[in-house]
């Protein structure tokens, strides 16, 4: 399975959110940059999404993480060739 990274860390709006998902190769170039178009693609799509960086998002970005999180539910749930992980802040004894 191919394992996809969104890297979440200089990513501070929606805007910002859809357009790093529209560089990542399952992501057609009329991909529509609202979550019903991000469930679309999800649920036919075979790979694994790891978001890294949700844990220190700032900005417009926390309002909309948690919606994120439920259209990645739902796109698992529908479509079991894809997966998702939210990639673990490291614990302050790693740092």
């Amino acid at each position: 399975m191919e394992i996809l990274t969104l890297d979440l860390s200089a990513i501070h709006t929606k805007t910002e959110l859809f357009d790093a998902l529209t560089a990542l190769p399952p992501f057609p170039s009329y991909f529509g940059k609202n979550f019903d178009a991000l469930y679309d693609v999800l649920s036919t799509e075979s790979f694994k999404l790891e978001i890294d960086g949700a844990y220190d998002c700032d900005g417009e970005l926390i309002n909309v993480i948690g919606t994120l999180r439920k259209v990645l539910e739902d796109a698992a749930r529908t479509n079991p060739g894809f997966t998702f992980e939210f990639l673990e802040r490291p614990s302050e004894e790693e740092e």
